[in-house]
């Protein structure tokens, strides 16, 4: 507090695609500058709005605030085509990898068309789950680098051309960057550039790249890829014993229905709901990249109120929710009716399996979390239960889908040292990478 105002402006500088500190004259020109940088990037913007500004008069836009992005100059875009079918030329097995800026600039509809244009495999980066219809013949399943299943690696590492789509290679989605392809043979749409091998072709928006790819497909007679079919379903484990994450995941994806949305916390929960397979039309919520705990609870509050009419279901830690578990309130406020089972495993336990397995820093304080949804103000009709065996679970999601209107949270009591077997093998790697205990 110093009387310099344009830290703030410095600050969001570093974290922001466009900014601008509004006046009375420039108002007009900056909002949309600015939120037309925010749509087309897909990335956040920061406006700084004095206070002595905000009632002030400005005059109107002269233009629309979204103007048609412009497309790839024609030869770019012809060199770039011409580039990618040298390289599918011949080529026995072909992958489509998406990440998460396939969901964010809007390609699951071009990305359907291009995986029906012949046939190749798919795989999605932890990052991009949901973005791809995982019902799909072909689908392959998540790729996480090294520690993948055995049907995705392949699909990924064995591809004579691999096309990553809006996936950005990061720590956590490669396993620690454990994975396996060679640039020569990949090619890699991202926003506003492409590339074909080694050449990059700037300009080029995704669409249009997965368009064009898509026609050079259609002209190509490419072998049914071996692996080439629909992936086993997921299966489904019950009983009455103790109940433990490979009983968990089972459960939870065959209840979600067409069209919802899972929303994953980063630790045990998203890394066994990973390895669900989404019904046709589902949404993936996750923050692998960051990995800020507490993020989905507000988020979750968020997928209720952008889409209303799809179901949305968080799988949330115990240490996690204890983060943002006030947002409860708001849902309650709102008439939020969310799936919430939160996995009570007495702390945090995907730290504890990269370090500090024992440690006091990742105990937590011990809740009634079925109390919670009545001390935020929720209604009579909601329904909070606390389970102890598959049986349990299977019972109350069941309620659960027969209660569509109101909100359930589940407290799942699970082993503390439990946790699935690709957290296990990540935080292995992790804790190796960041020589913890040497």
């Amino acid at each position: 507090m110093d009387g310099d105002y344009g830290h703030f402006g410095r600050m969001f500088a570093e974290v922001t695609v466009a900014r601008a500190d509004l006046t009375a004259d420039n108002a007009p020109a900056e909002i949309d500058r600015v939120l037309r940088a925010m749509i087309r990037q897909s990335r956040p913007v920061h406006l700084n709005l004095p206070t002595d500004v905000v009632l002030a008069g400005v005059p109107a836009p002269g233009e629309p605030l979204l103007a048609p992005e412009e497309p790839a100059e024609p030869g770019v875009l012809r060199d770039f085509l011409a580039g990618c079918a040298r390289m599918l030329d011949g080529a026995r097995g072909v992958t489509v990898l998406a990440g998460h800026e396939a969901e964010r600039h809007g390609l699951r509809g071009p990305l359907r068309d291009l995986l029906a244009a012949a046939p190749v495999r798919s795989a999605v980066f932890s990052s991009g789950k949901g973005v791809l219809d995982e019902t799909a013949t072909g689908f392959a399943g998540t790729y996480t680098g090294g520690i993948s299943d055995k049907r995705a690696r392949s699909a990924v590492e064995d591809a004579d051309c691999l096309i990553l789509v809006g996936a950005p290679v990061s720590d956590s989605v490669t396993g620690g960057f454990s994975h396996h392809f060679a640039p020569e043979r990949t090619i890699e749409l991202r926003p506003s550039r492409a590339a074909a091998g080694r050449a990059v072709y700037e300009g080029i928006g995704m669409a249009e790249a997965v368009g064009g790819l898509g026609e050079v497909l259609r002209g190509m007679r490419l072998p049914v890829p071996e692996g080439y079919g629909r992936a086993a379903g997921f299966p489904r484990v019950t009983g009455g014993g103790e109940l433990m994450q490979r009983h968990t995941w089972p459960a939870v994806g065959p209840f979600a229905p067409e069209g919802s949305v899972l929303v994953a916390e980063q630790g045990t929960a998203f890394y066994g709901a990973q390895e669900v397979p989404l019904p046709a039309d589902a949404r993936f919520v996750g923050q692998p990249l960051w990995g800020s705990i507490g993020y989905t609870l507000p988020a979750t509050l968020g997928t209720e109120l952008a889409a209303p009419g799809r179901r949305s279901m968080l799988v949330i830690g115990d240490g996690s929710l204890q983060l943002t578990a006030q947002e409860l309130g708001t849902m309650a406020r709102y008439g939020a009716a969310p799936v919430i089972v939160v996995v009570n495993n007495d702390g945090h336990t995907a730290e504890r399996a990269i370090h500090g397995a024992t440690a006091p820093y990742n105990d937590i304080a011990a809740w009634d979390h079925t109390a919670l949804p009545a001390a935020f103000g929720a209604g009579p009709g909601t329904v909070a239960v606390r389970v102890t065996t598959p049986a349990e679970l299977a019972d109350v999601l069941a309620l659960a889908a027969r209660t569509p209107d109101e909100l359930v949270l589940i407290e799942a009591v699970l082993p503390r040292e439990d946790a699935p077997e690709l957290l296990t093998a990540l935080a292995r790697r992790f804790a190796e990478q960041t020589a913890y205990g040497a």
